[in-house]
């Protein structure tokens, strides 16, 4: 499957999806901690793949931490495999890292967390289609996602996404320059269903 890539502000379209989350946290008394080493960085990537795998992400870190929780996003960019210099504003890779206080999950669960519809061997709330799908959609940009975890300690997700294009394969270029559209109302985001969201 092909994924439509454009060159745009990578930092600055993943703050606007993180954000979007705000008015939750605000709601449920967590402590939601946003950190980047950058505000703006040019990159190519498709913007629609990316906002399904991180609202995936950040829901079910939302799902499984209990009001008063802490649930914190932190992002880094690379260059060449270091980390992208302050002044510097072009970056070949981002990892996203979602840590969160909630319920964690047992060392027998983690081997399958990305199976479709996987439920753990004691979990009252499965991760339906959300971990799966955002799994599959960072796969077909590129990238990556890993887990760890420990029971009733949190869990930390951690996306891997190459934002060049010599690291990328099977994508479309679409020349237009992603120009940054209206955010998503904080208060849509209860409304939304990840079960829904589709390749």
């Amino acid at each position: 499957m092909k994924f439509k890539v454009r060159k745009g502000d990578v930092a600055i379209q993943i703050s606007n999806i993180v954000e979007t989350f705000q008015y939750k946290a605000e709601k449920r008394n967590i402590r939601y901690i946003y950190t980047t080493t950058h505000t703006s960085v040019n990159g190519f990537f498709d913007y629609d793949k990316i906002e399904k795998v991180l609202y995936n992400l950040i829901s079910n870190a939302f799902k499984f931490t209990p009001d008063g929780g802490v649930i914190e996003v932190s992002i880094r960019f690379f260059k060449e495999g270091k980390l992208l210099l302050p002044d510097e504003n072009i970056a070949d890779n981002v990892e996203i890292k979602i840590s969160d206080s909630g319920v964690g999950i047992s060392e027998s669960d983690l081997n399958n967390i990305f199976n479709r519809f996987y439920q753990g061997n004691k979990s009252e709330n499965g991760t339906g289609i959300g971990l799966s799908l955002a799994y599959s959609l960072a796969k077909i940009h590129g990238g990556d996602i890993t887990v760890s975890s420990q029971k009733d300690c949190g869990s930390t997700f951690t996306l891997q996404l190459p934002v060049a294009l010599n690291l990328m394969n099977n994508y479309e270029l679409i020349n237009d320059e992603i120009i940054l559209d209206e955010k998503i109302s904080f208060h849509d985001i209860d409304d939304r269903d990840d079960n829904k969201l589709t390749l």
